[in-house]
């Protein structure tokens, strides 16, 4: 964990400097993730990271549906006046997290409603250049996805947890959700050596008077040991505490 305070706001969001990541989050585009990212000194353009669609917020979101935006310890919160005819109320957590020679951007949504019952699906996606790695959790191991790349799978057939390589770079890229929070995983080729991985969350109804929180995660690892990194990883977030509140 950094000493310092790593985001700072702007008039576009907030900026991330922490060790060798620095990126930038702009809450009203929340479709276009975490942008401008910088990791060990090499520009990640052709990146799209943790792209978010919310009901009623798939969009450009205007001001006044930001509630407020603040930081808190290495957290970067967003909180949006009730949106959609469901009436959500989503609130969106980006927190910097530091594992050893690993860091990444850990995302957490949180939902809550005002009428009766709902289902607010929540999708997140992650574009990524170079192979993909799935982990098997009956092996407790990552193996090349072999799985075609333009298909849904449940959660039941596919852990949500992905590492991808990018050639010629010498970091890795993994991208997980909470295993309890994804039903559905999409994997799509959108372009030459391109992969498009997307996490549909949330398939339980949401009652009033309760507060889902969503987890989902990217994180930076250096390509040396990157896969027993990425195992320990996805053990310490089964290891964290269930994602539910009222």
């Amino acid at each position: 964990m950094t000493a310092s305070v790593p985001w700072r706001l702007s008039s576009d969001g907030a900026m991330l400097r922490a060790g060798s990541l620095e990126c930038r989050v702009d809450p009203t585009h929340l479709s276009s993730g975490i942008q401008d990212i910088l990791y060990q000194g090499h520009r990640l353009e052709s990146h799209r990271l943790l792209s978010l669609k919310i009901p009623g917020l798939e969009g450009a979101v205007t001001g006044p549906t930001v509630a407020e935006s603040y930081t808190r310890g290495e957290d970067f919160i967003v909180t949006y006046q009730a949106v959609s005819p469901l009436q959500f109320h989503p609130q969106v957590y980006w927190q910097y997290r530091q594992k050893s020679v690993a860091c990444g951007i850990e995302t957490m949504i949180s939902m809550q409603t005002d009428v009766l019952e709902s289902r607010p699906v929540v999708e997140v996606t992650a574009v990524h250049p170079g192979e993909v790695w799935h982990y098997d959790e009956s092996q407790d191991a990552f193996e090349p996805f072999v799985g075609a790349t333009s298909d849904v799978y449940s959660a039941d057939e596919v852990t949500p947890v992905f590492l991808t390589r990018e050639n010629g770079r010498p970091y890795s890229l993994l991208e997980m959700a909470y295993p309890t929070d994804a039903h559905e995983l999409l994997l799509e080729s959108v372009g030459p050596d391109e992969v498009a991985v997307t996490f549909r969350l949330m398939h339980e109804n949401l009652e009033r008077g309760v507060i889902r929180r969503l987890r989902v995660a990217t994180w930076f690892l250096p390509r040396e040991d990157d896969l027993q990194i990425a195992a320990e990883l996805f053990r310490d977030l089964l290891q964290a505490e269930p994602p539910l509140t009222t």
